[in-house]
């Protein structure tokens, strides 16, 4: 499936989320909950195109939810990833977002709080997590006849009727 650069860049508008497009040809997004972790996998991956430092969103989670949600629900990426200890934050709210999607997802919490929170494969290494979002069997793709549909969340508002109204401001 890969990564629909444009759309990515237009919901991240819409939802005010500051994202880095290191211009590249990897189909994932890279959450990090840090700016040190975020940019060592990138510099180790390049399973990813696009990164953010979940740190910019805070005091916004539901925007960010909301933001990972619409990347799931238009198909925009084939993986997102999430990494951080999370010994200070409370990785509930993006643990939920996660949990919720049908886009692969996985995450990277080493001895972090809350770990019971993520359903997704959570890996305790940085190695291990590097090692399987760079497995060329790690699924990448979406089957088709296996789609559940995601139910419309309390004040999220539709990705398709707000891309129009923000077009223009896509590169």
């Amino acid at each position: 499936m890969g990564c629909d650069a444009n759309g990515v860049k237009l919901a991240a508008a819409i939802f005010g989320i500051p994202l880095a497009d290191y211009r590249r040809s990897g189909g994932g997004v890279l959450i990090g909950s840090g700016a040190g972790i975020t940019m060592a996998i990138m510099d180790a991956s390049a399973r990813f195109r696009f990164a953010l430092d979940m740190d910019e969103c805070r005091g916004r989670d539901d925007a960010l939810c909301s933001w990972i949600r619409a990347l799931d629900r238009n198909r925009l990426v084939d993986l997102i990833a999430l990494a951080g200890w999370f010994s200070i934050s409370d990785p509930k709210k993006i643990a939920g977002a996660l949990n919720s999607i049908s886009t692969p997802a996985i995450a990277y919490s080493g001895a972090g709080l809350e770990r019971s929170a993520f359903r997704v494969p959570l890996f305790d290494t940085l190695e291990d997590f590097l090692r399987h979002v760079d497995d060329p069997l790690f699924p990448g793709h979406r089957d088709e006849r296996d789609v559940t549909r995601i139910d419309e969340h309390p004040g999220e508002r539709a990705f398709e009727e707000l891309a129009r109204m923000f077009a223009d401001n896509v590169d």
